[in-house]
């Protein structure tokens, strides 16, 4: 059984730095393979198979000396808000992804954030501009980009199949009502957007830009809201600016430009013994 004694003895055997470039590559890899072998064994129901919690695919990515992690357990690939095991909590009284969520000739939209029945939709497609929901056609909303509200197509974040083989239901759901920003459980379909790690206006509003795999590619996402030090399991748990270090005691630290400085109390700023964007570095206390 998998147990919190088992991670304690590992974090003690491998000696874990918060900052990945604290081991060499193969000490790194050495490590995490003992590690997963000792998870294999806990988490086997007995006779060789694996118990109902190990349904979804361990979705983590290795770098040197830490596991980045981007999302965990996943058990919906167009999902970017990590695991949903319930159902998909949208509210409203209707669902604006359903054309007949509303009786008689009453259309779904979403109204404050809320899916409402109402008497009329607009014809906005994905990309036009919209100053509120009811100027987008059905199934669409007003959603909040820099440049202003833009329609684009709603799907509620843990629906298998949301959005379309190349898409992800995702970002932050804020939708604009006459200037207004509102926050909202629906999300938007869209393909993954790459992004300047350094660059606080690479992604749109409410979103921030996550380094998600060893490549290393990034993607916008929904910013999180923990801060330097707090304890995370996925990278956008941190707020936009910031990265999920570690392999059992994972942490949010602040990534930073190479040659500049790092606030009081974060150390300086190094470059990752890992690939890593192009100018940015990781402020770290670490040798």
């Amino acid at each position: 059984m998998l147990t919190k004694t088992t991670f304690a003895g590992f974090h003690h055997f491998v000696g874990f730095h918060r900052f990945a470039g604290a081991w060499s590559g193969s000490t790194a890899a050495r490590c995490v393979f003992i590690f997963c072998s000792i998870l294999a064994a806990a988490c086997s129901d007995g006779d060789g198979g694996t118990s109902a919690r190990d349904a979804g695919t361990l979705d983590t990515v290795l770098f040197d000396g830490s596991i980045l992690s981007d999302g965990g357990l996943t058990t919906t690939a167009n999902s970017d808000a990590g695991t949903n095991l319930g159902e998909p909590a949208c509210l409203g009284d209707c669902r604006p992804t359903t054309a007949d969520s509303c009786a008689g000739d009453l259309s779904c939209a979403l109204v404050d954030g809320q899916g409402m029945c109402v008497a009329d939709v607009g014809h906005g497609e994905v990309g036009q501009s919209c100053t509120r929901s009811s100027d987008c056609a059905l199934g669409h909303a007003c959603f909040e980009k820099r440049t202003g509200g833009e329609c684009g197509r709603v799907c509620c974040d843990g629906t298998e199949g949301a959005c379309g083989a190349e898409e992800r239901c995702g970002g932050p759901g804020l939708l604009i009502e006459e200037g207004l920003s509102v926050a909202s459980s629906w999300r938007e379909c869209g393909a993954p957007r790459s992004c300047d790690v350094l660059d606080t206006r690479s992604c749109e509003p409410g979103e921030g830009c996550y380094v998600v795999s060893s490549e290393p590619d990034t993607e916008c996402l929904a910013a999180g809201t923990g801060e330097v030090g707090a304890s995370c399991a996925k990278q956008n748990e941190c707020r936009a600016g910031l990265f999920c270090a570690g392999l059992v005691d994972s942490r949010c630290v602040r990534i930073c430009e190479l040659g500049q400085g790092c606030p009081a109390g974060e150390g300086r700023c190094v470059a990752p013994d890992m690939p890593w964007p192009d100018n940015a570095g990781l402020c770290t206390n670490g040798p």
